[in-house]
């Protein structure tokens, strides 16, 4: 049940990032951020759904590396003055990847 969530949480988030991009008035920070989210989005709904990346240790690394993106977009969100809504945006894909991580962590464990 978890991964479903997970997964209808990604595809809701994926539209709300392009809907953002079409309708709010963004810098080129904030829009190559957002195309970001959306790579990281469909990586890890694509392990969730099928594990192509068979070596835990390079999981670990992908997991790694869209963490670290995440952690410094809140540095984005620091220094430009952005809109509420990619606040909000930016917000939303921070949680879904915390959650996201948590379940590849869980999944480790129980592995």
């Amino acid at each position: 049940m978890y991964p479903i969530l997970l997964n209808i949480s990604s595809i809701i988030l994926i539209i709300w990032n392009f809907i953002t991009l079409f309708t709010v008035k963004v810098n080129l920070d904030e829009c190559v951020l957002i195309w970001i989210f959306n790579i990281a989005l469909v990586l890890m709904s694509a392990d969730r759904i099928d594990q192509f990346i068979k070596s835990i240790y390079f999981r670990s690394l992908m997991y790694g590396v869209i963490g670290v993106g995440h952690f410094l977009s809140t540095f984005i969100l620091i220094i430009y003055q952005s809109v509420a809504a990619v606040v909000v945006l930016f917000v939303a894909n921070i949680i879904n990847y915390i959650a996201d991580a948590t379940y590849f962590g869980i999944s480790l464990k129980n592995n």
